[in-house]
């Protein structure tokens, strides 16, 4: 390499512009041929086993691979569904479309959606019904319209409450309103729904043959479409793997490109308050520049694809190259004379090589350490980030002297380095002077880290990952918060014939981690509850007569009239709109009012019988079943998939390891989300334990072969163990928890963390003295090498993607902490000892 050196730095002119050909040409390629692939689910090795069975089951039921939700939500049921029809057909007629169903449109899931609840659900569900019984039952044994006033009535003479009891009618009234103003029946189903809007859901597959030889980008246009095309009636929103990866390439590119830029500007401001020399500080952004170009070209061809680990490594290599510029800079302008450029550069560039070179080799093994794990993005990343550990430390060997060279750079004001040097100086004296203090701080900070460690957790959720701006991730969490259990829910593969696994069902049901499971089985066959019987009964009578008199009508608007007077915000406005309407509809004849109880009750008689029908199954009804549900539960293999439900909040890492655990005793091949994410989390773990282990190592017998003696290991391996401390210390403080991007934040802490205390300790080894060290540009080299590279890698803090922004918090924090070891408790430590190490 010093070879290399010396001839390029005598042909500095080829030197510079064969640098810009390759940086240009690599710059073209990147464009061209770099992908970033944003599918948390590529982020782990494919040949695991839980990776496996989970591919297995999507082969089993493609129909649950590659697909898409989209919910239309308005205010009109009519609206609704005729947009969500007209969506509906076109989605049909793609050819990319493996299937599109609504099950909100199908008919016949109507009449059988109670069917498809599990267990526990049916159960969960007629509980809820008999909350609205009473409410049922007045009006079915009664005229409706009577019955319906009576309720009306008991509510506004109990006045302790009344004012939340009326607010229960406000549904009921809007749609009495809706009902007259647009001459359409109230449907007595959306009543007994929580929601205030209407929802309408589709459900479509994406053909993976259409994936792997198209973009997504032309079909998610085209669906996106469909908001502006009805934005004025209805909102549509979309979820979905596909959805919420392709939204986040965007994110992901737009926040990687905006902190590169941003990170360039940081470093710049820093370089001017080191150096306050523009040919120096030119000089050092071109080299980071173009051996940014080189490796990004390099890792193109290399690798392929950028993942939402990986693509970090811009920001990472800015902090790192700029890391070895500063030191050769400062080293050039220690000299007290220029007289003669090309040698000041050639000498201190050669003198400080191998320093820079060893630094950088705790670095290189760090990310090497990476790629023998079976977490693809972190192993991926190891590779880039190697190749510019290389890039960057070749370039700032050859290109920046050959720069400097040719800017012609002079010899700036030493006043102000002086000043610098000397302000570090007072400070070090003034700790060392008081480290009694330092100490007992530290052990404090200590104490309390070690008794609190508990208290950091590692958040497996791949979905918090994600930039939770992104209307994908918001359907998809929003979805969830509904339904906690919609998507923790284990699935195992059960041939038909297999009697023994039906055995292990009723077997694993027993378990206190188990709430309940539900099949094809549970489709096809009646339901018995205690339960559901008595509300039946409770149902079961009825008033034949239908029309109330019409005086019901004089004591309904008296009611109103009450309810308008009250002024109960939305109660109030409500009750007197339907009063207005009510007077405007009745032109005092008996048959308006007869219309009238048609369009509020006509449908009241239609959601006693779908009660009344709840658990029967009838054979008309299984074969007319829709095809998207049986696909889901019975394979063409004649396997059946069984989903097994937890008991317990899974969200939180113990219950989900008892949930996964008590599965797999009884279904070892059983995949599903929880399983996913449980082993996914402990694969991280483990890789980021192997990865820190070998650096660890590494380290230890890398710093005695350097330094040939062991106090200068102690001095080191206390420097990191410190900042490690520290770092957690402020993760406790700060409710910081550990994910599946931030925890790349340790083993880099040691990896290239160990080269401020090389710096340091290599410089003392030279001049001999600490005071001789810490007046000389080493402290303030580091500390500008330092801070340069915590602001790099800073900026991805930044990010609207949650897991890059926790990358780069991570990363300053324990960046920072390292830095401040080194320039801080590592002096102290050389001082106490410096007896004897001479």
């Amino acid at each position: 390499m010093s070879k290399l050196f010396e001839i390029s730095l005598k042909h500095s002119k080829i030197t510079i512009f064969l640098y810009f050909i390759f940086s240009i040409i690599s710059f073209i390629c990147t464009l061209k041929f770099l992908e970033i692939n944003t599918s948390t689910e590529s982020l782990i090795n494919e040949n695991l086993e839980f990776k496996i069975n989970h591919n297995n089951l999507k082969k089993e039921f493609p129909i649950l691979n590659n697909n898409i939700l989209i919910r239309v939500v308005g205010k009109n049921t009519d609206y609704v569904n005729e947009i969500s029809s007209k969506i509906l057909k076109e989605l049909r007629n793609r050819k990319e479309i493996t299937f599109a169903y609504s099950p909100t449109l199908d008919t016949s899931l109507t009449q059988n959606f109670f069917n498809l609840l599990n267990q526990i659900q049916k159960d969960e569900f007629i509980n809820e019904l008999y909350t609205y019984q009473p409410f049922l039952s007045e009006i079915n044994n009664n005229p409706k319209l009577e019955g319906f006033n009576n309720l009306l009535e008991l509510t506004l003479k109990n006045e302790d409450e009344y004012e939340t009891n009326l607010k229960k009618f406000d549904k009921i009234l809007s749609k009495f309103s809706n009902s007259l103003e647009n001459k359409t029946i109230v449907n007595w189903t959306e009543i007994l729904q929580t929601s205030s809007e209407i929802e309408c859901f589709l459900i479509i597959g994406v053909s993976d043959s259409y994936l792997k030889k198209n973009s997504f980008d032309e079909f998610y246009s085209f669906l996106k479409s469909f908001q502006t095309l009805y934005e004025d009636r209805v909102k549509i929103d979309f979820t979905g793997g596909l959805m919420i990866d392709h939204e986040e390439v965007s994110s992901v590119a737009h926040n990687a490109i905006f902190a590169g830029f941003l990170s360039i500007i940081l470093v710049g401001f820093v370089l001017w308050l080191a150096f306050r020399n523009l040919k120096i500080i030119l000089s050092l952004i071109i080299s980071i520049l173009s051996g940014l170009l080189i490796t990004m070209g390099l890792s193109t061809f290399l690798v392929g694809t950028l993942n939402l680990i990986s693509v970090a490594f811009a920001v990472l290599f800015i902090g790192l190259s700029v890391d070895f510029g500063i030191q050769i800079c400062s080293r050039i302008i220690e000299n007290k004379n220029f007289y003669n450029l090309e040698k000041i550069i050639k000498n201190n560039v050669l003198s400080i090589f191998n320093t820079l070179f060893i630094a950088a080799i705790p670095s290189m093994i760090g990310f090497l350490s990476f790629m023998t794990t079976d977490y693809t993005g972190l192993s991926e990343l190891g590779i880039i980030s190697f190749i510019g550990l290389v890039i960057g430390l070749s370039t700032n060997i050859i290109l920046l002297p050959s720069l400097l060279k040719e800017f012609s750079i002079k010899k700036r004001n030493v006043k102000k380095d002086q000043v610098i040097n000397a302000k570090y100086f007072i400070f070090i004296t003034y700790v060392i002077k008081n480290k009694t203090y330092i100490f007992f701080l530290l052990f404090l900070i200590v104490s309390f880290t070690l008794l609190s460690a508990k208290k950091i957790a590692f958040d497996s959720d791949a979905l918090n990952l994600k930039d939770q701006k992104l209307g994908s991730v918001i359907l998809a969490k929003e979805l969830i918060e509904n339904n906690p259990t919609s998507d923790y829910v284990i699935s195992t593969l059960i041939h038909k014939d297999d009697e023994s696994s039906f055995i292990k069902l009723d077997e694993l049901r027993k378990s206190e981690n188990i709430k309940s499971f539900f099949s094809y089985n549970d489709i096809v066959k009646n339901y018995q509850s205690d339960d559901l019987d008595y509300l039946k009964f409770l149902l079961s009578s009825s008033n034949s007569k239908f029309y109330s008199n019409i005086s019901e009508f004089d004591r309904l608007k008296r009611y109103l009239n009450m309810i308008s007077s009250l002024d109960i915000d939305k109660s109030s406005m409500i009750a007197k709109k339907l009063l207005n309407q009510i007077d405007v509809y009745s032109i005092n004849d008996k048959n308006s009012y007869l219309v009238m109880q048609d369009l509020f009750f006509n449908d009241f008689g239609v959601l006693i019988k779908k009660i009344q029908s709840f658990g029967d199954i009838e054979e008309k009804n299984v074969e007319s079943l829709p095809e998207y549900y049986k696909k889901r539960y019975f394979s063409d293999s004649s396997f059946y998939r069984v989903e097994i439900f937890p008991s317990t909040d899974v969200s939180k890492k113990e219950n989900l390891k008892n949930f996964v655990k008590d599965v797999e005793i009884y279904f070892p091949l059983a995949t599903g989300m929880p399983m996913v994410q449980y082993y996914a989390g402990e694969i991280v773990i483990h890789s980021f334990i192997k990865a820190f282990t070998i650096s660890i190592v590494f380290l230890l017998i890398f710093i005695f072969v350097i330094f040939k003696r062991l106090v200068f290991v102690v001095f080191c391996l206390c420097s990191l163990l410190i900042a490690t401390i520290m770092t957690l210390f402020l993760m406790i403080l700060f409710d910081i928890d550990f994910n599946f991007a931030n925890m790349i934040a340790l083993p880099l802490l040691y990896s290239l963390g160990i080269s401020y205390p090389i710096y340091f300790l290599r410089r003392f080894l030279e001049l001999r003295k600490l005071e001789s060290v810490i007046s000389s540009n080493t402290p303030k080299a580091i500390l500008f090498s330092g801070v340069t590279t915590i602001l790099s890698f800073s900026t991805l803090a930044i990010s609207q993607h949650n897991g890059t922004s926790s990358m780069g918090i991570m990363l300053f924090i324990s960046l920072s902490m390292t830095l401040l070891a080194s320039i801080v408790l590592l002096p102290i430590m050389i001082k106490i000892y410096s007896s004897q190490l001479n």
